[in-house]
């Protein structure tokens, strides 16, 4: 295997809105995968600052990483999508 870099961006491919969690988890919240520039999906978690209602996302959205909490109120730290602005 080879390292490579990915970037930061991307747009949404897919998402659900799950409202059942694992024992210490807030529903509901959002997964999604995010595809990438570099022609790769990624399956991530949605930022918990976005509400996770079906109307907020949409497909082909831009994206874009954030390191955040797991959960909030929590101290693992992991990478996230949240919708970013248009591209400029």
């Amino acid at each position: 295997m080879d390292g490579i870099s990915l970037g930061k961006r991307g747009r949404l491919y897919s998402f659900t809105v799950c409202h059942a969690a694992p024992r210490g988890w807030k529903a509901p919240y959002f997964q999604a995968y995010v595809e990438l520039p570099e022609g790769i999906r990624i399956f991530t978690l949605v930022s918990s600052d976005v509400e996770p209602r079906p109307d907020v996302l949409s497909v082909g959205m831009p994206m874009e990483l954030v390191v955040e909490p797991v959960q909030p109120q929590e101290e693992t730290l992991t990478y996230k999508y949240r919708p970013a602005a248009p591209d400029a």
